[in-house]
């Protein structure tokens, strides 16, 4: 399955309507709401460290740098702004005619607390079922804000415990629920040492393993909430870029982790916000 067209109304400036994407939707096809989580900690320390080099000159990365190499921002939640966000946006979706019934998110704190929030009265209403993949955690690893938890630290986050849905939460992070993943999120990926974490995040197979799990879904509506890097990444991976030029990606980023072709298109979508497309059977992916 694949996106073989972005819709007419998506741009960078709003959420474009789902909602116009469901009544015509065909046999086999699913609706996607791409979303990215609230502002987290790390969000903001990352401005507050573009805003100190930007002051001492073009050329400065000091702060910048220190900021990716810190231990401070590891797995970092969400601020009181990103709850606020998730809040808000949770208020836009009740009124959404169709609502999605699978909700799936990373593996990284901000993602889950965003998810539940957002999605706290289907979840609860058990309309939806939530799923957590480690496929879908952030791009960019040489960010150690990036890195992760082991699932027995985010079983008891204070942060997750305390959320009024965290019974699906706690379902989500079970034994049985992870089963697939779990010993190698646990072991490798979710901090392991040697690179292993980053190796993760850097494998571009992940999003491929996310493609052909999400089409093995019986759900029709789905809601992903995902990180700003994934959500690109997984998107100039789809067939809708094949007749686009591409472009190289920034020199910041490692381009290995990107398609080797580069990109057709920089979404700029922003915390708490979100693309809706349409997921399409038997076309491949490209990337």
């Amino acid at each position: 399955m694949g996106v073989k067209e972005l819709p007419d109304d998506l741009t960078d400036d709003l959420c474009n309507d789902g909602g116009k994407l469901c009544p015509e939707l065909l046999p086999g096809h699913k609706v996607l709401w791409l979303i990215r989580h609230g502002q987290s900690t790390g969000n903001v320390a990352k401005e507050e460290a573009w805003t100190g080099d930007a002051a001492e000159g073009a050329h400065c990365h000091t702060r910048y740098t220190a900021y990716r190499q810190s231990l401070d921002h590891i797995d970092s939640p969400l601020t009181q702004k990103g709850c606020e966000q998730a809040g808000e946006t949770q208020r836009l979706i009740s009124a959404w005619e169709k609502k999605p019934e699978l909700v799936v998110c990373s593996a990284l704190t901000r993602a889950i607390q965003t998810a539940a929030i957002m999605f706290a009265h289907e979840l609860e209403s058990g309309t939806a079922r939530l799923v957590i993949r480690p496929e879908l955690r952030e791009c960019f690893a040489d960010n150690n804000e990036n890195s992760g938890r082991p699932l027995a630290e985010l079983r008891q986050c204070s942060q997750l415990r305390a959320l009024p849905c965290w019974r699906n939460i706690e379902a989500a992070l079970s034994d049985e629920a992870t089963a697939e993943w779990g010993q190698h999120w646990d072991a490798h990926w979710a901090r392991g040492a040697g690179g292993a974490w980053q190796a993760h995040v850097s494998d571009p197979a992940r999003h491929e393993a996310f493609s052909r799990w999400l089409a093995a879904q019986s759900e029709r509506y789905v809601a992903i909430v995902s990180h700003w890097g994934t959500i690109n990444n997984w998107l100039n991976r789809q067939p809708w870029t094949a007749e686009i030029e591409r472009v190289p990606v920034s020199s910041t980023w490692i381009a290995s982790e990107w398609p080797t072709e580069g990109i057709a298109r920089r979404f700029g979508v922003r915390n708490a916000e979100w693309i809706a497309v349409v997921l399409s059977p038997s076309t491949p992916t490209l990337g």
